[in-house]
Formats: C-alpha cells, structure tokens, sequence
C-alpha cells in the first residue's frame, strides 16, 4: 500500500510532528510505501529523522493555496497512492481540494473525546471510475 501524508511542517516541537515520527517506522515495517510532503521548513526542521526512519520525504515551497494545490496534485499523480493522509488546516486545505476528482482515498486526523486519534475518511474513489480516468466521488464524508 501506498500512502501519501500532507504536513505543514516538519518541525520537531509540535505533536502532530512526533506521533508522525513515532509511527513513521511502524508504517515502513508493516510495508506501507510512505511518502511525506510539506510545505514549510522551520529552524527546528526534522526532515532527516523520518528519511532515516523510512520514509520518502518531499518539499513542496508554494506559499500560495492554489500554488500548493498543483504541487499536491503533481505529486498525487507522480506517487500514485492508494491513500492521502492530511495533517492539520494547512495540509488539510491543500490535500482535499487537490484530491478532488484524482483517484485516491483521502483521510484526515481528528482526536475522539478520550483523546486517541482516529483516521476518519473524506473522499474515497469511485469504485465505477477506471484508474486512469481519475475520477473520484465524496463518499467518504467525516461524521
């Protein structure tokens, strides 16, 4: 499986930064092919830790959304994953109006009333659209 996940930054301070460094390996072992884009480099910047853990590591420096948006749907495009996992407003902006119509499931975090995290869907392939016509329904819809 391949999967795709949409940060903002990857800045070693931030929660959302370290449970993705946590599980990075995890992924990797289990044979997720894990691909992690992201927008912005900050000084305290931890692109190295998830390359070492495994994964593939991609900067993509728009600064603009549309910008953003195109530089997310050339990667959907250039990965191809079966999954795109978006992290935080930034990343959750970009992702799902990239994913539109491109055939590839889309989930984003949300933390139940306990706290856990859950991965919850968004959009999710039509299951009538061929692969290469990258056509795409809102099925999945958060509840």
């Amino acid at each position: 499986m391949k999967v795709l996940y949409l940060i903002p930054g990857l800045g070693s301070g931030g929660g959302s930064e370290r449970s993705l460094l946590t599980v990075t390996p995890h992924l990797v072992a289990a044979g997720i092919e894990l691909t992690i884009a992201y927008f912005v480099v900050r000084p305290n910047d931890n692109a190295a830790a998830y390359r070492d853990a495994g994964a593939r590591v991609v900067l993509l420096p728009a600064r603009s959304l549309p910008g953003r948006v195109r530089e997310v749907r050339r990667l959907l495009r250039q990965v191809r994953p079966d999954v795109l996992h978006t992290t935080l407003f930034e990343a959750d902006q970009a992702g799902r109006l990239a994913a539109v119509g491109m055939p590839v499931r889309v989930t984003f975090d949300h933390y139940d009333d306990d706290g856990y995290e859950v991965w919850l869907p968004m959009f999710e392939p039509d299951p009538d659209a061929g692969a290469s016509d990258g056509a795409g329904s809102a099925t999945g819809g958060a509840r």
